[in-house]
């Protein structure tokens, strides 16, 4: 058996991008060109709460067809994605009393 470094290195540096997807404090959703749902972290799937949904079912499924925040269209924005062009967009703003704001704001840009 034969150890080739290079490949051992290459998974190590697979394994750390995906711990540091897992747990940075953001939501993660990454999808394929033909627009197949690949993965969604831990935070994105916290953000179901938000919108009672379940995110747990999103892997698989089309992101043009899928419908991640209900009564919000993102179509036209993923599809401009292929021409190479990113977005950012607020979906909700929640205001306190005391003038605090959170704002769940989605931003994407092309890996095509």
């Amino acid at each position: 058996m034969t150890f080739d470094k290079n490949k051992n290195i290459q998974g190590d540096q697979l394994n750390l991008a995906g711990k540091i997807l897992e747990q940075i404090p953001v939501g993660v959703i990454s999808f394929s060109a033909d627009w197949q749902v690949e993965f969604v972290n831990e935070n994105f799937i916290k953000f179901g709460v938000l919108y009672y949904y379940d995110f747990n079912s999103l892997p698989g499924s089309n992101i043009l067809t899928s419908e991640l925040f209900p009564g919000i269209n993102l179509k036209e924005e993923l599809l401009q994605l292929e021409e190479g062009y990113s977005f950012e967009r607020e979906i909700k703003s929640i205001c306190y009393p005391d003038k605090r704001k959170i704002s769940l704001v989605i931003k994407a840009s092309s890996g095509f």
